[in-house]
């Protein structure tokens, strides 16, 4: 937010400030002046980075639950972990008037949060979801992918700058 503030507030400038005739005074600000929009852009990303490795520092890191399955070290867990989540009693929705309606108690439903109670029979349990694991064969293709699309956009970028 902090990168978008102030790239925004570097366009509004270049749009308040045109750039003059030859000869004419200019009185835009001197980041206007003397940086180049590119240089600028430099300045902008360590600004963010700097940004981000602060309020990084300064917070809590997250616990294991909230990062298993979430980076590389944590992907290969053989552990299946089940995330605490509150559970939604009842759902409620406003009408026409100013009072809400209850419409219906939330029920586990293969893995999700399902409105409508009646939608197995009684006594059948839900269909139960039993491992969310990905086939190492495409997760390997996608990260070949995306190193190859990065290749070829750094190409195009140093041929075309």
């Amino acid at each position: 937010m902090v990168g978008l503030a102030v790239g925004l507030t570097r366009m509004v400038l270049e749009f308040v400030f045109p750039p003059p005739r030859c000869g004419v005074f200019d009185p835009a600000p001197s980041v206007l002046r003397s940086v180049h929009y590119l240089h600028f852009a430099i300045i902008l990303c360590a600004l963010t980075v700097i940004v981000v490795v602060v309020i990084s520092l300064l917070t809590p890191p997250p616990t294991d639950e909230q990062t298993h399955n979430l980076t590389w070290w944590t992907l290969h867990n053989s552990t299946e972990r089940e995330i605490p989540l509150q559970k939604v009693a009842t759902l409620s929705c406003r009408t026409d008037g100013s009072e809400s309606v209850r419409r219906g108690k939330c029920v586990r439903t293969a893995g999700f949060c399902s409105p409508r109670p009646g939608r197995f029979a009684t006594g059948t349990p839900p269909p139960i979801i039993h491992s969310t694991r990905e086939d190492p064969f495409w997760s390997r293709f996608c990260c070949v992918n995306a190193i190859i699309l990065m290749c070829v956009n750094i190409f195009l970028y140093a041929y075309y700058a």
